[in-house]
């Protein structure tokens, strides 16, 4: 009988706290490993998004012999692609008051993400009828790629409209953005990227002299993660021009070294309707690009100023090692 109760005993309160350690010691070994795993599939994800769009204006260039352009704000000429730098005047009425720009009619001035649609399998988005409603479409339809997963998912807190994560490389720029050009003098000539301002000239393969696989076309945006509905560098869609307000571009120099969401200036300052004029990213250690030729890069935000800026800027003649970036 005494052999017998002691057979079928249970365990000792001590021995349960035990194993409940061991349980929790396990699960704060394995944790990190799976959030390791999450976030290298995410990023495998978000590599292969970039790697997309950077494809699908490579499909542009080569159906129209230049890279697609980055929109414009001021309104587009009907005798030609050049800025106007007047206040939209010569547009149709619009209801309540006002007039339309012409560039909301022909979509002629709209960026590079609407025009890359028919090489990104949008091509149904893309034929959209020139009208109110099918404005409407083009502009509150997400794109699934162009969406980073770390951040965020496809239209989460778009409010209609169609965010995108990521924003093409127009190199260096000098002076106001909106300012007339000066007489006998190239609109914005400065820019040196491979996607620039839509008027300031069209930048073909023979323009990248520092060669395609070495300048980057496109990469991550830095933004706001703790508000992605309503900050004021992501108050419009990725097809409008968006020029301004840097929806849909970034300036790459030695200023302008990427950075991650969380240091993003409506954060930081005081400010909290800063806007970003970077790339950045939700990764811990850097940002996703995709250069001129569609290969995809790496830069973590060590990244060397000078040698990020070479990179941004297709024509300085600085060529950079390949590990350098």
């Amino acid at each position: 009988m005494e052999r017998q109760r002691h057979g079928s005993r249970g365990f000792t309160l001590v021995e349960l706290l035990v194993v409940i350690a061991i349980i929790a010691v396990l699960i704060g070994l394995l944790l990190p490993a799976v959030q390791s795993a999450r976030e290298s599939a995410r990023r495998t994800s978000c590599a292969s998004g970039v790697r997309q769009l950077g494809l699908g204006a490579t499909h542009f260039m080569e159906s129209t012999g230049y890279f697609p352009p980055a929109g414009k704000d001021a309104c587009y000429e009907a005798g030609g692609q050049q800025p106007s730098h007047k206040q939209c005047t010569d547009g149709p009425a619009l209801p309540g008051g006002g007039e339309a720009c012409p560039a909301d009619i022909d979509r002629v001035e709209w960026s590079w993400g609407y025009h890359i649609l028919p090489f990104i399998e949008g091509q149904a988005i893309f034929d959209q009828p020139l009208t109110a409603a099918g404005h409407a479409v083009v502009r509150s339809t997400p794109i699934p790629i162009m969406y980073c997963p770390t951040r965020r998912s496809p239209g989460q807190a778009d409010l209609g409209r169609a965010r995108t994560d990521y924003a093409a490389n127009v190199g260096g720029i000098s002076g106001d953005r909106k300012s007339p050009p000066t007489a006998g003098v190239a609109p914005f000539a400065s820019l040196s990227g491979l996607i620039i301002r839509t008027g300031a000239g069209q930048v073909r393969p023979a323009h990248a002299r520092d060669g395609l696989s070495n300048t980057i076309m496109l990469g991550e945006k830095q933004i706001n993660p703790r508000d992605f509905a309503t900050p004021y560098d992501e108050n419009e869609n990725y097809a409008s021009s968006g020029w301004a307000d840097t929806e849909v571009r970034r300036v790459g120099s030695q200023a302008n070294v990427p950075k991650p969401d969380l240091l993003h200036p409506s954060i930081t300052g005081t400010n909290p309707k800063a806007s970003s004029d970077v790339f950045g990213s939700s990764h811990s250690s850097g940002v996703c690009f995709v250069m001129g030729d569609g290969s995809t890069r790496w830069v973590s935000y060590g990244v060397d100023p000078v040698v990020f800026e070479r990179a941004c800027r297709r024509n300085d003649g600085q060529a950079f090692a390949a590990g350098d970036l």
